[in-house]
């Protein structure tokens, strides 16, 4: 099985103070669940997180998630979820605390200063993807 790797480790510090895009995921195959922190600055309300599959195998099925981490309790809350992604296309789940949520597209969500990217897949069927995150 291959899960991604993040194509920078220290990413959990960049968003923010004018940076507002950063590749997460180059593009490639993979079949297992895996996921990446980042940081989000104060001056930060939105993160956006855009999935391209380019490539998918007979029977995939894989949620993309954005976690906010819960100080009081030391776990992982998940904020959105996509729909299962079984087809080539893109896939854009996003935590805005100033739009309305909508169903694994936003959620109406406060951005935390720590969060991580979170690829759940629900079988060993590979999909080809890579992912950026965006922030404003």
């Amino acid at each position: 099985m291959a899960a991604f790797t993040p194509l920078n480790p220290a990413i959990r510090d960049t968003l923010g103070a004018g940076v507002t895009s950063v590749p997460l995921v180059s593009s490639g195959a993979f079949d297992a669940t895996a996921n990446a922190e980042f940081g989000v600055g104060v001056d930060i309300n939105v993160v956006e997180a855009v999935i391209i599959t380019t490539a998918v195998g007979v029977t995939p099925s894989t949620v993309f998630s954005i976690q906010g981490w819960d100080p009081a309790s030391s776990t992982w809350e998940t904020l959105i979820s996509s729909a299962a992604v079984i087809a080539t296309g893109t896939t854009s789940i996003q935590v805005n605390p100033g739009s309305a949520s909508v169903t694994n597209v936003s959620a109406q969500r406060v951005v935390r200063q720590k969060m991580r990217f979170l690829a759940t897949h629900g079988n060993a069927v590979s999909h080809t993807y890579s992912v950026s995150l965006h922030a404003g």
